[in-house]
């Protein structure tokens, strides 16, 4: 599912997008390593590659980046949904630049 406006006014609220800003090449990386090996088993396929089908891929680069679970422990904030949430964070920010830089638009 895509990201919703009231997950954006939540990421905000927890300052997510200064994580995003502060480590914006590390999290392009990992996004693109996840969009590049999702686009491996889609593109045979004929379909495009979705956000959808790389959130999957991104989420386990989240949660063993230090940057990220550090964050998530200063801010005290427990519940697995900020995982998703930030994914699908990563992918709205970053996707036009995935699918020009993976190749696969």
């Amino acid at each position: 599912m895509a990201l919703t406006a009231l997950e954006v006014q939540l990421l905000a609220e927890k300052g997510f997008p200064k994580l995003f800003e502060d480590h914006k090449a590390l999290w392009k990386a990992k996004a693109l390593e996840a969009y590049t090996y999702t686009a491996k088993y889609v593109s045979p396929t004929g379909q495009p590659v979705r956000p959808d089908d790389v959130l999957p891929m991104i989420v386990p680069a989240l949660e063993l980046a230090p940057e990220f679970t550090s964050f998530l422990e200063s801010k005290h904030l427990k519940q697995l949904y900020w995982r998703k949430y930030f994914g699908d964070f990563l992918l709205d920010r970053l996707w036009d630049e995935l699918t020009k830089e993976g190749g696969h638009e």
